[in-house]
């Protein structure tokens, strides 16, 4: 029975390695997002089965890639043996990571230092490239930054990185209560820290100011410790305001951050590639599903939906289309899978706002912080297949009913 659990224990410290490290390529391949965890699902296929509800959802779920690419098929004649592979695997991926997460929720709790443990770790790296060289560990993957960014750890980017480190802030956010408080607040403000100083993502810190401003509408209740931490916050951002080139340097975070000193957000969205190539291709999704008639456009996205004509701002913009990638999950969901995305995003949204007021009032304003977080970083550009959105949509799922059993 001891070999078992340590087994198991083992076994779910693999599966959090291979989460962290989705983007290690060893130098095997080009790829941005790796197939390790595909292949811990076929040798672990066992341990995905789910019970009652959830096993018919997502078996269901499981179909869906098939699905849409035979009516696309239907709507175009036309198929990329490529493309259905990459959309298939992508969708594989997701369910594969909610499925064993769903199933090992306690694992994870008994191995919650070894989870932050792989974070120090990914942030110890990024401080390593900001002192000695930033392609120091090119060879474990293929970057696609600049040097005038920030450093990108075991990401191929710095806003990678970035947003990689949100997701953790607001997972460990969600175990405030649960582990050591003290250290896990710890790691968040470290997380933070890297974001603005060693990641400098302009991304991932325009999500942080905007998550001020989503915990400040949740948390209604006034307290002077509150206004003692927003006062520090305060004068923390007039300090930058008046050092920004000397803290961030000539970094694309220093030209965003200057812009909206300026209130020129207008020139953000339109002269920011990062920005505007994110903005339009939620808008594109949307935008080209609807010309469809929200027939799923599948996954070669070049000969099933037609490039768009809109204006933005003011600015004419003409026969705009991405091509196969989106750099947005709202976006590229739209597009490849049409009308039965909505279902898709409805039911994971229905299913946490659902049970939300059986839980305690602390839990329930943390979780509809991380959900609505969670929607804005859909306009990011993760994919289905980005680890981190199949793990907390699953933990956010068996958190709720962990906590539901004890109250």
């Amino acid at each position: 029975m001891h070999s078992k659990t340590y087994y198991s224990i083992s076994k779910y410290k693999i599966f959090l390695t291979l989460i962290f490290f989705q983007y290690v390529s060893f130098g095997l391949n080009s790829l941005d997002t790796q197939l390790w965890i595909l292949i811990f699902g076929v040798i672990n296929f066992k341990s995905l089965i789910t019970t009652g509800k959830n096993k018919v959802y997502f078996s269901i779920i499981l179909f869906l890639p098939i699905f849409v690419q035979y009516i696309a098929f239907l709507y175009t004649f036309d198929f990329d043996l490529f493309s259905f592979i990459r959309g298939l695997t992508s969708f594989l991926i997701f369910v594969i990571i909610f499925n064993y997460q769903s199933n090992n929720f306690q694992l994870f709790i008994k191995n919650y230092k070894y989870f932050i443990v792989l974070n120090i770790i990914f942030i110890l790296i990024g401080f390593i490239q900001l002192v000695t060289n930033p392609n120091i560990f090119n060879f474990l993957l293929t970057p696609r930054t600049s040097i005038s960014r920030g450093v990108t750890s075991l990401t191929p980017e710095p806003t990678a990185f970035g947003i990689m480190l949100v997701f953790l802030i607001l997972i460990e956010l969600l175990f405030l209560n649960i582990v050591n408080r003290k250290f896990t607040i710890f790691i968040i403000i470290l997380n933070i820290i890297t974001i603005l100083f060693i990641a400098k993502s302009a991304t991932a810190t325009l999500y942080l100011i905007l998550s001020l401003f989503i915990w400040a509408l949740i948390s209604y209740k006034f307290k002077f410790k509150y206004f003692i931490y927003f006062l520090f916050i305060l004068l923390f951002l007039i300090y930058i305001n008046q050092n920004l080139y000397l803290i961030f340097g000539d970094t694309r975070i220093f030209k965003i951050l200057n812009n909206i000193n300026t209130n020129d957000l207008i020139k953000i969205i339109l002269n920011d590639t990062s920005v505007f190539d994110r903005i339009m291709a939620t808008i594109f999704g949307f935008k080209a599903s609807l010309n469809n008639f929200f027939i799923p456009g599948g996954f070669y996205l070049e000969k099933t939906l037609n490039p768009i004509n809109i204006v933005l701002f003011e600015t004419y913009i003409t026969n705009y289309h991405p091509g196969s990638k989106l750099m947005s999950l709202w976006g590229s969901l739209i597009a490849s899978y049409g009308f039965i995305s909505f279902i898709f995003i409805f039911f994971i949204f229905h299913k946490i706002f659902r049970n939300i007021n059986k839980i305690s009032l602390l839990y329930r304003k943390r979780i509809i912080f991380i959900t609505i977080m969670i929607f804005f970083l859909g306009f990011t550009s993760i994919t289905i297949s980005y680890s981190f959105l199949g793990f907390i949509i699953s933990i956010i799922f068996t958190f709720i009913e962990s906590q539901k059993i004890k109250l």
